[in-house]
């Protein structure tokens, strides 16, 4: 016998995920964080252990450097620290676009800010983060633990921040919402990590702010 009245609809299961909202099998809505988290665990296992093999700096960040991500943000990498991906503001790609993604790099710390459509708040996308995170862990069994805090740049933008914790080391993630871009930010680095390090990367997510808008004539 059929559980469905006549001319009822068929019975969803629960987080049921309707097939237009669906790309390779994920909620659309759910892609983006999911990548964030990939792309730590990418970090946490392939660049973190190539960093700790003295990586040649042959891209240092200059004094005065500004890194763009897209029409969203922009921070300053700390001088010195050596620019893994990512464009300077002064040096944009084809079209005049820039890249979503950048990632610095020093004293075996890895900083990575990325940005991608997002409606929602700061603390929605840090659930998201964790949440997906959760079944993502692997051998490298990273996990945001932690109360998440309240932290505002200095050009006055507000988010959260949340520490996570793994085998291989343990950092911090930070979420910001600017008009309908998500700006997620991930600091990798060992269990122990020296002052002077520490306060380099709190100056980096500190600068971000978003992208001035050009004067028109």
């Amino acid at each position: 016998m059929s559980a469905d009245a006549p001319g009822a609809g068929p019975v969803r299961p629960e987080g049921w995920v309707p097939v237009e909202r669906r790309l390779l099998g994920l909620d659309r809505s759910t892609i983006a964080p999911a990548l964030a988290v990939l792309a730590l665990l990418l970090v946490a296992v392939v660049v973190l252990p190539t960093l700790n093999e003295r990586i040649a700096r042959d891209n240092p960040a200059r004094t005065g450097d500004v890194i763009r991500l897209g029409d969203a943000v922009t921070f300053s990498p700390t001088p010195g620290w050596n620019i893994l991906s990512g464009q300077r503001e002064d040096e944009p790609g084809p079209a005049d676009r820039f890249a979503t993604s950048a990632t610095v790099s020093g004293d075996g710390v890895v900083l990575n800010i990325q940005t991608d459509t997002y409606d929602g708040t700061p603390q929605e996308l840090l659930d998201q983060l964790r949440k997906t995170g959760a079944g993502l862990r692997g051998e490298a069994g990273y996990r945001v633990a932690g109360d998440p805090l309240a932290v505002t740049t200095d050009d006055g933008l507000t988010g959260v921040a949340a520490r996570f914790t793994g085998t291989s080391g343990s950092g911090l993630v930070a979420t910001f919402v600017v008009d309908d871009q998500g700006i997620e930010v991930v600091a990798l680095g060992p269990d122990t990590t020296d002052p002077v390090t520490t306060a380099d990367v709190a100056a980096m997510i500190q600068s971000i702010a978003p992208v001035e808008e050009e004067a028109t004539s």
